[in-house]
């Protein structure tokens, strides 16, 4: 079906026959070949099959939703025939009278009429039927022609009287019936108040043509879940993802058995790339004088033509303060509007929603599964004592699947039990995210009591030392053995050079890129020289504590951290190893060395705490 050329037009109709009127209700007579959700919007695609007659064909679409975009309708068709005008419009307000698609009028109040006189003229007969019996003379009837005459009036009452009921019970349906249908009328106009009128000229007669109505509505989202279960237990994929849309949708048309897919586009809202102004920078102007209790600030010529401000002063004040005072109150230079942008880009994919769903107008969330994953993803477990006893897992996933993560909530099971909420974030095929899976009760961490010992060296020149011992203890309750558990701790840091400190257990070296005096102020039990080799530095780095505990600075050979703060923080770290039901003991310490007199505040509370003198 096409669009026909504006210069030639359709031969005219010789035979002055009359249009081909259509009136079609839009979720009656058409099915949803196809809908693209996406957020906030729906584009649905409907199609009708009709017959078409040689000539002109005036179609009428009723009952197209409330939350239509009216800007985003398209018709389309396939067939002989060619489309001339399209027009979109709310639907006027009917009576009780409506258009069946074959153009026959149907009047439930005409209804109602016929059976109320079918019922009278029943009655009449009844009557009439009662007034011939009373005309008979019985005296002039012998006794058995009196009885045929009354089994046959009674049959023939009987008759009458069960009609009677069968038709004043059909108008009492019908009158019900009517009423319904008077009051969906009205609520359907309000759900679904547009139509389409469609304007065809078919070149011959055409049995089975197709119309498509392409439109958008809103009311109607989609936005992605995720079940995660985790097995601790398992040496193989021990994680699956379950991949979950939750679609909503309050059209006021419902979708039965419908095909659906699932967009993650999102709009582009700069088609331009952007350019820069300018960006003058010039001397200050200084205010003239051109009248008493009068300064004008002029621009100079290197700014833009500003209008010139005129500041008035107060009489009784001098012209030194009027000066003082216009270069106090110029204007506040104002910046542009800034646009955020995201920085990370748009992660966009298109789900098709395997076989039909229904999907009902009611405004509720309907989980549809996507598919389901499953993956070998490292268990993770870390822990920071100082700051809670609490055991956090998670696992390091890659996603080896063809379909993009978009961000969304996520339930976590962990051995078949609910442990928490979290949420994904945005991930690309073959991209690795760190996924929270909760707390791991069954690791147990006890943060002892810090030991201090006190002490005084010097003759003349006094100096405090203090030595921290804390020692942590780690259990492992799990039939299980645990091969990635991070224990992270710390040491302050000097800012003072005279404050000196000592990282005496684990001894590690000075991180590279240390400042001079910093690495002056931290030593160690035994210090190592710096390696040329990056891959040698890493490794001496890291410190054998025991049997499956090896320390180093917090981020030391992490390519996401930034190695240029890497033990400059003080942050101590052990990764541990730990077998079914084994303890190990981690012990951390040092010692802060000052001038006896020097007060030494620990800045790491809003009130400053003194140590000593």
């Amino acid at each position: 079906m096409t669009t026909p050329n504006p210069v030639s037009r359709p031969r005219a109709n010789t035979s002055n026959k009359k249009p081909n009127t259509l009136y079609l209700v839009s979720t009656e007579a058409s099915k949803i070949t196809n809908i693209s959700l996406y957020s906030g919007r729906a584009e649905i695609t409907r199609s009708f099959k009709l017959a078409l007659t040689e000539g002109q064909n005036q179609i009428t679409i009723r009952g197209l939703p409330q939350c239509l975009q009216k800007d985003s309708v398209r018709v389309e068709g396939r067939g002989n025939a060619s489309i001339h005008d399209v027009v979109i419009s709310k639907t006027p307000l009917a009576s009780d009278t409506e258009t069946t698609s074959a153009g026959s009028m149907y009047t439930p109040d005409r209804k109602q009429q016929e059976l109320k006189n079918q019922i009278a003229s029943i009655k009449h007969a009844r009557a009439v039927l009662d007034a011939y019996l009373g005309a008979f003379n019985a005296e002039k009837m012998v006794v058995s022609e009196l009885v045929d005459r009354f089994a046959s009036h009674a049959l023939l009452a009987r008759k009458l009287d069960n009609e009677i009921l069968d038709l004043e019970q059909a108008l009492a349906e019908q009158t019900e019936s009517a009423k319904k249908q008077r009051h969906g009328s009205q609520a359907e106009a309000m759900h679904l108040p547009w139509q389409v009128a469609i304007d065809v000229w078919a070149q011959a007669d055409e049995e089975e043509a197709t119309i498509l109505i392409v439109y958008a509505v809103d009311n109607a989202d989609w936005a992605a879940s995720y079940d995660i279960r985790a097995d601790t237990r398992s040496s193989g994929k021990n994680v699956t993802i379950h991949y979950k849309a939750s679609i909503r949708q309050d059209t006021g048309e419902p979708w039965v058995g419908v095909p659906l897919t699932l967009e993650t586009v999102t709009p582009a809202f700069e088609m331009v790339s952007p350019s820069l102004s300018p960006w003058i920078i010039a001397a200050r102007a200084q205010p003239g004088y051109v009248g008493p209790g009068v300064h004008i600030v002029q621009p100079q010529t290197a700014m833009p033509a500003y209008a010139p401000i005129i500041i008035q002063d107060r009489p009784s004040r001098s012209s030194s303060r009027s000066r003082s005072r216009s270069r106090t109150e110029m204007p506040v230079m104002q910046h542009r509007p800034v646009i955020v942008a995201t920085d990370k880009g748009d992660v966009t994919a298109t789900f098709r929603i395997p076989g039909r769903i229904n999907v009902p107008s009611d405004a509720q969330q309907h989980n549809v599964t996507i598919s389901s994953f499953e993956f070998n993803a490292p268990l993770l477990w870390h822990t920071v004592p100082k700051a809670s006893a609490r055991v956090y897992m998670e696992a390091k996933i890659k996603n080896e699947s063809e379909y993009a993560f978009i961000p969304g909530p996520a339930n976590l099971y962990v051995d078949g039990s609910f442990v928490a909420t979290t949420s994904i974030p945005a991930v690309s095929p073959q991209e690795t995210f760190n996924c929270p899976m909760g707390l791991d009760s069954s690791l147990r961490v006890t943060y002892h009591r810090q030991e201090v010992n006190n002490s005084v060296t010097g003759f003349y020149k006094k100096s405090t030392t203090k030595t921290y011992t804390q020692r942590i203890t780690i259990a492992n309750t799990k039939s299980a053995p645990i091969a990635n558990l991070k224990v992270v701790d710390i040491i302050p840091v000097s800012q003072d050079e005279r404050i000196e400190i000592k990282l005496l257990n684990p001894p590690l070296r000075p991180a590279a890129g240390e400042p001079v005096d910093l690495q002056r102020t931290t030593s160690m039990a035994s210090a190592e020289k710096d390696s040329t080799s990056k891959e040698q530095q890493s490794k001496s780095d890291r410190t054998r504590v025991s049997p499956g505990v090896v320390a180093r600075w917090d981020g030391a050979g992490d390519p996401e951290a930034n190695q240029d703060v890497v033990g400059r923080n003080g942050r101590v770290r052990w990764d541990v190893s730990l077998r079914p039901q084994e303890t190990v003991n981690l012990v951390l310490k040092f010692e802060v060395s000052y001038p006896e007199k020097l007060v030494v505040e620990d800045r790491r509370w809003p009130q400053a705490v003194t140590y000593g003198y």
